[in-house]
């Protein structure tokens, strides 16, 4: 999603740098998923804490990531290595990323053979629905979770 100051920089730097942009406005899932995984380069900025499902999908499609460093998705990438983390706030951090995105077609290469695997073993829609199944099945495993969380252990 995109307001209308983001769409002029898109337009803006498509403009000044001949970066093909499209900006696809409101449309069905299916047909963003389609223009997702068409795209060399996903950037999501957001100032909150959660996964992002379009950075998720980002991973699975094949689109480099640019997301905002949340601690989240931090989780699923390597930072430099398979995605970059900016601050969402940062407009010249989120400008080199894309420029080194763009620019190095290796480093996008390689970042999409490792992100789709890490898409598909940990975001396995039959371990994901167990793992929620048993979350509601078992009041105490929130809990755990809540303290593994608090002690560094990942989820």
């Amino acid at each position: 999603s995109a307001d209308a100051s983001v769409v002029f920089a898109a337009r803006l730097l498509s403009g000044r740098h001949g970066i093909p942009v499209r900006i696809v406005g409101k449309v069905p899932h299916r047909e963003l998923l389609h223009e997702q995984a068409r795209a060399r380069v996903y950037v999501g900025l957001s100032i909150g804490d959660a996964i992002s499902t379009s950075f998720l999908e980002a991973l699975a499609l094949g689109a480099f990531p640019i997301q905002s460093d949340s601690g989240c998705a931090a989780e699923w990438i390597e930072p430099g290595v398979s995605g970059i983390l900016v601050n969402a706030e940062d407009a010249p951090a989120v400008a080199r990323a894309l420029e080194r995105a763009l620019a190095d077609d290796a480093l996008v290469d390689r970042a999409q053979k490792q992100n789709g695997a890490v898409a598909r073993s940990r975001a396995d829609a039959g371990k994901i629905s167990g793992v929620a199944r048993q979350f509601y099945l078992d009041p105490g495993l929130a809990a755990r979770a809540r303290e593994d969380s608090a002690n560094g252990a990942p989820a």
